[in-house]
């Protein structure tokens, strides 16, 4: 009986030529790859930035954004110095204007002072020579004299010492007002022979009075010291008071008054 023969391995047809066509499709695919990652601009994948034209477009948007915003700025600032240079040329022609108008003003009178001064030459000229008044000589002219009333100082007080000048009832005259009713004040000293004596002030509220003394300074000058004076209304008094008196060239009394942080010119006339 013959052996049988062992049964030969059988395969699908496909098997015979999928392995190969896989293979050279894995080779193919790779080769693909490799070609379009080495070659520039084919690899669809690599992050490319933006290209030097977009760059430069980008570029230029911003320096055009930039130079907008720059030319608004100077606008704004040329407007401003328009409207400041506006006001300044205003007022350089109002002061221009103004000073055309003085000098019109001043040449009209300079114009009416040489018509006047016409017309008085022309009158002076006119003038009888027996109307024409003489010269009078200054042996003739007859100095002002004090008034009696003023006060007048001495020229032997300051070595005398003596006061008696000085002895009576004088109005002190200074325009001075009470600060907390704004009415005004009258001032009136009274001294003895030997400068001593009272200091009366009256307002529009009654009579504040104190005692006050008077000396020959040794520059010499009138000094008169009034003290406290209250008043016979209220709490009030008046507070303590400095007046220094000059002669001037005929005598007179020429005195300044000061009181706390308050000074005036005071004229001293005689009433008793």
């Amino acid at each position: 009986m013959p052996e049988p023969h062992p049964a030969h391995e059988t395969r699908p047809l496909y098997m015979r030529w999928f392995f190969p066509v896989s293979l050279g499709f894995f080779l193919t695919l790779v080769l693909a790859l490799l070609i379009l990652y080495y070659v520039p601009g084919l690899w669809p994948l690599t992050a490319h930035g933006p290209s030097e034209e977009d760059q430069l477009l980008l570029a230029a948007r911003h320096r055009e954004a930039d130079l907008r915003t720059e030319l608004a700025q100077l606008q704004e600032t040329y407007l401003a110095l328009a409207m400041e240079c506006r006001a300044v040329a205003q007022a350089e022609e109002a002061r221009r204007l103004a000073q055309l108008e003085e000098e019109r003003r001043l040449q009209e009178e300079l114009l009416q002072e040489q018509l006047l001064e016409e017309e008085l030459d022309e009158l002076a000229e006119n003038i009888p020579e027996d109307m024409v008044p003489e010269d009078v000589p200054q042996d003739d002219l007859v100095e002002e004299e004090p008034m009696e009333d003023e006060l007048i100082i001495p020229e032997d007080a300051e070595e005398t010492g003596d006061m008696e000048f000085l002895e009576g009832c004088w109005l002190s005259e200074t325009g001075l007002v009470n600060m907390d009713t704004g009415e005004p004040v009258t001032v009136k000293y009274c001294f003895d022979a030997n400068g001593q004596g009272t200091r009366e002030i009256q307002d529009m509220r009654g009579m504040c009075s104190g005692p006050a003394s008077a000396s020959m300074a040794p520059d010499g000058s009138l000094n008169i010291q009034a003290r406290q004076s209250p008043c016979n209304f209220g709490d009030v008094a008046y507070i303590e008071s400095t007046v220094d008196c000059r002669g001037d060239q005929d005598r007179r009394a020429v005195c300044h008054g000061q009181e706390g942080g308050v000074r005036w010119n005071a004229h001293f006339m005689r009433i008793r």
